[in-house]
């Protein structure tokens, strides 16, 4: 990650999360994206972490 990316987060909230993928195999179109949220490390996306 870059100095300057960093600094732009500084501040800002993260939280650990178990998702459940998906894949939109068309050909023309393929992308893989997040169908569900199965559970987040804190119990709720309470964005504990803080990113300095």
């Amino acid at each position: 990650m870059s100095a300057a990316l960093a600094g732009d987060l500084a501040g800002a909230g993260h939280d650990g999360v178990t998702l459940a993928p998906g894949v939109n195999a068309n050909l023309h179109a393929p992308l893989l994206c997040v169908t569900d949220l199965i559970d987040a490390a804190t119990g709720g996306l309470s964005l504990p972490g803080k990113i300095d």
